[in-house]
């Protein structure tokens, strides 16, 4: 090893050549440690993609959210619907469907003797009913969508799209 090469040159070589070994140690040393910064940067920044990328996914699931469920629509035609004139019997009016406002059903063309017999209904037998009734209908069949779909998803998932749903939810006093 050393001992050998120590014997056949000059000390100052030597001494050049231990401290050139020495560098070349440290070099390595900080090498190695610039590599492990390095990985732990790398895992870091891929922590945060993917907090970015589940970020992301909940605001698209927000939006299928609230477009699909908190977003009165027609179940034949998907056309929103808004209006409310104390009849449960509703009509759609892009396709002419006509729609249980208690249940959310599509009844052919005329929702009359569905709204009647409902099971949903807080008024059995009786077609009409105030706005707070119906927005109560309405907030019980979004709950109840919700809670289906949020059973569908990735359990990861589930805080992120509540958080970002948070207003939404609020705004129509729905309790996840």
């Amino acid at each position: 090893g050393h001992s050998d090469l120590a014997r056949l040159i000059e000390q100052t070589l030597f001494d050049r050549y231990i401290a050139a070994l020495a560098g070349v140690r440290e070099a390595g040393l900080v090498a190695e440690a610039e590599e492990r910064a390095q990985r732990r940067l790398r895992a870091e920044l891929l922590r945060l993609q993917g907090r970015d990328t589940r970020s992301e996914q909940a605001q698209n699931i927000r939006q299928q959210v609230v477009e699909e469920i908190l977003t009165a629509k027609c179940p034949v035609c998907r056309q929103a619907y808004v209006d409310f004139d104390g009849c449960f019997a509703l009509r759609c009016s892009s396709c002419g469907s006509g729609l249980c406002a208690w249940c959310g059903r599509a009844c052919g063309t005329d929702a009359h003797s569905h709204v009647r017999q409902c099971t949903a209904s807080q008024r059995p037998g009786d077609l009409f009913g105030s706005q707070s009734q119906f927005d109560a209908a309405m907030r019980r069949r979004r709950t109840r969508e919700l809670r289906r779909f949020l059973r569908g998803l990735d359990v990861e998932m589930r805080e992120p799209v509540l958080q970002v749903l948070n207003g939404d939810l609020k705004d129509l006093g729905i309790r996840a």
